[in-house]
């Protein structure tokens, strides 16, 4: 049966604007030869119908085309909790089990079907049918795979309450608080697994991860030692108690336990990577390229990522004239912000360049250099001689000239932008924009409170450069800092870098904002953690001329780092 698509789906999302659930069931008949039509965004709906009417046997019909077809975690998320409702719990275990380690994705993210389930509405039954059980149990484990965090949670503690001391229940609970970086909740429920079996390798290495993420150090690395003892074949103990001393900057005895890791498995990303970074922090930097090429968790070793290149990998910056390299994003905004400069050394080769940053930052990439042609990931890319993953870059520089030092400030912003930000800003006082939290990585971060002592300095003005301020926005706190709704919402980074550029000053924890700062040659302090990224040891100079670091001189105290700061601007701008 042939569909006239743009009219069923006109029609579909007017009934569905209408709250009229029931006519859309109705057009079962169509949905039945949806083959011909594949639209997940109408699935959705005809599923969300389903559900408003208690048609459930009418998403179970759909099994055979959902499980051929369909990546979106709530397709399939929706055919589970069916299968559930009609309790039908081989299905719940089987397309649970098959889906634990699959990428899924939010095809149709503007049509959530969640917030049409009320989850807490599940029951689990009887608790002597093991099918029914297990079922529960791997749906909990597929929920936290696709990031349902509270569902998975909700589900794991019914479990728990049946059964208190199943160690396996309590582990899984605690990498669910674990996935969601909440620590403590995780340590909790690790250490109550633990304490029922405590030979579970699995759970004492969570546990350390944990305890290693909130700088509890002395107490992962007992952990982990004593799990040595059990197994001295696992390289996860290895790995952790590397990555405990490269945190406390004992970096022998880091790549020491780091090779012990790789005498187990040399391939391992994660340790070749943590090993990467200490040969960086102690200035090996030649001898770290080759263990730098596991990064991203062994993605650039993937056949999956090699066959999206039909050229080869450069790897030299040495007769590159007349050659088209296409580079690419792999890693943060601010690596990329950071390392972005040394493209133009291909230009200055003779190369031809095609780059592809995040999309959030290709406006601002366009004044990188005329001759460096943008694209998006998406984007049709004309025939190149080689790719290269951006973070090649500064190292293919360095082995070639000796050092990173290249083009301190790179970034431009038109005045167009700038006139519109103007007067937004007091022009009778020092304008500082600040920045205190890290997304990827919280010791990085400080509390925005630090600021109070200088936010009472009435010559001063402080601008919030902070994406998600919640904390602040929330805070009963007096401090005083300007900030603005929807930074950045529409204008890719746009609207913070004009701030940067007009401002006196920016004081920042290590994130993008640094690195954007100092690219647009402002005026910049950052503020760091007594053991910072590897880019801030001994080589910090080449980066930028116009930033000053501050770092910690204890682990964890950030008091002090905020007296120096305090103390040296009322010396520079005679407060």
């Amino acid at each position: 049966m042939g569909l006239d698509s743009k009219n069923f789906k006109n029609e579909i999302l007017n009934l569905y604007s209408k709250k009229n659930y029931k006519e859309i069931i109705n057009k079962k008949h169509i949905f039945d030869n949806f083959n011909n039509y594949n639209d997940s965004k109408i699935l959705k709906i005809y599923f969300v119908s389903c559900l408003k009417t208690s048609n459930f046997k009418h998403i179970t019909d759909y099994e055979n085309y959902i499980l051929t077809n369909i990546k979106d975690k709530e397709i399939i998320f929706i055919l589970i909790f069916a299968y559930i409702k009609v309790k039908n719990f081989n299905k719940v275990l089987k397309i649970s089990n098959f889906y634990l380690n699959k990428n899924l994705e939010n095809v149709s993210s503007d049509l959530s079907i969640l917030k049409y389930i009320n989850f807490k509405e599940i029951k689990i039954i009887d608790t002597n049918d093991k099918i029914e059980i297990q079922s529960f149990f791997l749906f909990s484990i597929f929920l936290r795979k696709i990031l349902f965090f509270e569902y998975s949670v909700y589900l794991l503690k019914k479990l728990i309450n049946f059964d208190k001391n199943n160690y396996i229940y309590l582990f899984h609970l605690g990498k669910a608080y674990q996935d969601q970086e909440k620590f403590e909740y995780a340590i909790k429920f690790l250490k109550f697994s633990l304490k029922i079996n405590p030979d579970l390798e699995e759970t004492i290495n969570s546990l350390a991860v944990c305890l290693i993420e909130i700088e509890k150090y002395d107490e992962a690395e007992k952990i982990l030692k004593e799990g040595i003892k059990k197994n001295k074949k696992n390289k996860f103990f290895y790995s952790n108690l590397g990555k405990i001393y490269n945190e406390t900057e004992q970096f022998n005895k880091s790549i020491k336990f780091y090779n012990f890791g790789l005498d187990i498995d040399k391939n391992d990303p994660i340790i070749n990577f943590g090993k990467a970074i200490c040969l960086l922090k102690k200035g090996d930097i030649k001898e770290s390229f080759k263990f730098l090429n596991y990064r991203i968790n062994g993605y650039l070793l993937t056949n999956e990522f090699k066959s999206r290149f039909k050229s080869p990998r450069l790897t030299s910056l040495e007769n590159i004239k007349n050659k088209k390299i296409l580079v690419f994003f792999e890693q943060g905004l601010g690596d990329t912000i950071q390392f972005c400069r040394y493209i133009k050394i291909l230009i200055e080769g003779g190369a031809k360049v095609f780059f592809i940053p995040q999309k959030k930052l290709s406006l601002l990439m366009k004044s990188l250099d005329n001759n460096i042609k943008i694209f998006e990931e998406n984007d049709e890319i004309p025939s190149y001689d080689y790719y290269l993953p951006l973070f090649d870059l500064p190292f293919l520089f360095y082995n070639k000239f000796g050092s990173f030092n290249y083009e301190k400030s790179y970034l431009n912003i038109e005045n167009k932008y700038l006139n519109i930000w103007k007067k937004k800003l007091p022009n009778n006082k020092i304008n500082i924009a600040i920045c205190w939290k890290s997304n990827n990585d919280r010791s990085k971060s400080f509390s925005f409170i630090n600021f109070e002592k200088i936010s009472k300095i009435k010559k001063i003005n402080l601008i919030s450069l902070q994406l998600n301020d919640s904390d602040f926005s929330k805070s009963k706190s007096d401090i005083k800092i300007q900030s603005f709704k929807n930074l950045d919402k529409n204008n890719d980074f746009l609207d913070s870098a004009c701030i940067i550029k007009l401002v006196d000053l920016v004081i920042t924890c290590d994130t993008s904002i640094c690195h954007l700062s100092g690219s647009l040659n402002t005026k910049t302090w950052v503020l760091l953690r007594k053991n910072p990224d590897w880019r801030w040891y001994d080589i910090n100079n080449d980066w930028y001329n116009n930033l000053n670091i501050f770092k910690q001189k204890k682990f964890f105290n950030w008091e002090s780092v905020f007296d120096d700061v305090y103390n040296k601007l009322i010396k520079e701008y005679n407060l």
